[in-house]
């Protein structure tokens, strides 16, 4: 007769061989599905990178006028542009886009150590930046294209130039303004003197508008706006519009997946991609393109129109009071452009953002005053802290580091920067990196590995253990089992097999029926 000792371990050994190979067949079951979810994950992966490029070429918009030039836009006499396409879009948004001056126009170029600004007559304002440190593209191989080197620029291809004023020829009038260069005192001791740009006019109301522009540093343009009623009574100042920027393509063969807009309403921030204009059904199949978006309910602390690498901001001193952006296509690329690149694409667009100002009064002799700071250059994480940092207004959030996974993010890239300013390339320092995630986690990675190394180590014992149970004799145990320690070495490599068949049912059911055999 048994013992009640030997007879309860009888049990507990027993238990655990039919756990044993419960577990080693749903294991297999698992490696079985698990081979299938990663063919039908690899071809849903193949489906979704395609799937992109697909669409973009079947259901590509129609082409429309001719591409003029990189910079130029079609000249119009009215508020909207003269493409129908664009001025079908404009018809949503009354006054959201510049008149275009009939007249010649006349520039203005300021530069500095790290951008050249280019100034115009159409608008009064900044038409576009050159950035001088980033060219236009970068070659894989290294090797540098003959002639002068293309620099990468930003609002090159926008209709409208960076704080124009829109709102309608009742409050532009014909959008020509009179340019002149200024020049004031530098601040800093032995500084030289600070170079500007100030553009003029007399608006139909009878206001006489006047921006001034100095260029900072940290790609920083310092904008202040004056509205200065002369006459001996107060004046209207309809709702204003003022230009933030617009988030157009790198170069004709950007595929302008990473375009949009954010926003800052002084407590939290808000992205506006390409997905939300795309306004694809389920996020892939075809559906009502949206061309208009409008902030409600919340002012506006700085506004930013972005593509992958650069972005514009205007940051206004008095927060605006609502935010609205259009999209719209840009003119097609000419045959020659095509030719010379086949990768230059058919339908490429643009998305103006626009800061709205409600109407005011201007009081007889007084001087209605804004002040705004524009930030146009790269996505240059430093940077972006650095202002973000000095001004209190989390302009760095427009890198997208938020949130938990953000702080992974912003880690690895400073790490990276780290690197490459001690000399190691970029491709060196994600090696490094890599090594060092390594080394990190070696410590799992060799428990793994031994508990693994045990386990196959007793796979021949385990086998034999699983045929046995399966037999369902509970009396008879051969006494070889026991050198196994079960509950020793298998249990170490493996528990869970024992654990998870412990606390089905079916091991509930064990439990409550066994009882030790008697003397």
């Amino acid at each position: 007769m048994s013992s009640p000792a030997f007879g309860w371990r009888r049990f507990v050994l027993a238990a655990a061989i039919r756990g044993v190979a419960a577990a080693r067949t749903q294991s297999l079951s698992l490696i079985a599905m698990d081979r299938k979810s990663v063919i039908i994950l690899a071809l849903c992966g193949a489906l979704f990178i395609g799937w992109f490029q697909l669409m973009t070429t079947k259901y590509a918009p129609k082409p429309g006028a001719r591409r003029l030039g990189t910079n130029a836009v079609p000249a119009v006499v009215t508020n909207a542009p003269a493409d129908p396409v664009v001025a079908a879009t404009a018809a949503q948004a009354p006054g959201a886009f510049l008149p275009k001056p009939s007249a010649p126009e006349e520039q203005i170029i300021l530069t500095n150590e790290l951008a050249r600004y280019t100034f115009t007559s159409h608008g009064g304002a900044l038409k576009e930046v050159a950035l001088l440190n980033y060219p236009e593209s970068v070659s894989c191989n290294r090797a540098q294209a003959a002639g002068p080197q293309r620099l990468a620029t930003i609002n090159s291809l926008a209709h409208d130039p960076i704080l124009g004023l829109a709102g309608g020829e009742s409050l532009t009038g014909d959008g020509l303004f009179k340019l002149t260069r200024i020049s004031r005192p530098g601040g800093a001791a032995g500084g030289g003197p600070v170079q500007g740009v100030r553009a003029e006019k007399i608006l139909p109301n009878g206001l006489r508008l006047v921006k001034e522009f100095e260029p900072a540093s940290n790609y920083l343009v310092n904008a202040h706006i004056e509205f200065q009623n002369s006459s001996a009574q107060p004046i209207t100042l309809p709702g204003e519009q003022w230009v933030a920027g617009t988030s157009t393509p790198m170069n004709p063969q950007d595929a302008q997946a990473l375009v949009g807009l954010h926003w800052h309403d002084g407590k939290s921030d808000n992205e506006v991609g390409r997905a939300w204009f795309d306004n694809k059904t389920l996020g892939c199949l075809p559906g009502t393109p949206r061309t208009a978006y409008q902030s409600e309910g919340h002012p506006v602390a700085w506004a930013t129109a972005y593509n992958q690498f650069f972005f514009t901001a205007l940051m206004p001193q008095s927060p605006a009071g609502r935010l609205t952006a259009l999209r719209y296509p840009l003119p097609p690329p000419s045959n020659a452009e095509i030719a010379a690149d086949p990768a230059t694409l058919t339908n490429q667009f643009a998305i103006q953002v626009n800061l709205q100002y409600p109407s005011t009064n201007v009081a007889a002799g007084e001087t209605l005053k804004r002040d705004f700071l524009i930030f146009a250059g790269p996505k240059h994480y430093r940077t972006l802290q650095k202002l973000g940092a000095v001004l209190k207004n989390d302009l760095d959030t427009v890198m997208g580091y938020g949130g938990f996974w953000g702080f992974f993010s912003s880690a690895l890239l400073l790490s990276m920067n780290w690197l490459n300013s001690l000399g190691l390339g970029y491709g060196l320092a994600i090696i490094t990196i890599t090594i060092v995630i390594k080394l990190i986690f070696w410590p799992l990675t060799a428990i793994s590995t031994r508990a693994s190394k045990r386990m196959q180590a007793l796979q021949p014992q385990v086998k034999a253990l699983q045929i046995w149970g399966l037999t369902g004799t509970f009396d008879v145990m051969p006494t070889d089992f026991f050198a196994l320690r079960f509950e020793g070495s298998y249990r170490k490599a493996n528990a869970s097999s024992f654990i998870w068949w412990w606390t089905t049912a079916k091991g509930r059911s064990w439990r409550g029926a066994w009882k030790p055999n008697s003397a």
